[in-house]
């Protein structure tokens, strides 16, 4: 899926940052991230250790990925 390869590189970036501040970004405008578009990816810590990548597909439909689980998943 396009989605996910394009969430797979801000996957990457979220990663890097965490390994070389040793603490997750609190928001995706300090990753050196160029790719902008309306559905996504978008960006969302949940707490100290976990974050979400996620794809709007449409009303109340999303794309997501779950750090804690490191897998991607529809909702709903």
């Amino acid at each position: 899926m396009q989605f996910q390869n394009t969430g797979e590189k801000l996957i990457n970036e979220i990663e890097c940052y965490q390994h070389a501040y040793g603490v997750l970004p609190e928001e995706m405008q300090v990753l050196e991230w160029g790719y902008d578009s309306g559905v996504g990816p978008f960006y969302e810590k949940k707490n100290d250790s976990t974050y979400t990548v996620y794809f709007c597909l449409g009303f109340d439909e999303y794309y997501i990925y779950d750090s804690e689980q490191k897998e991607w998943y529809d909702f709903p």
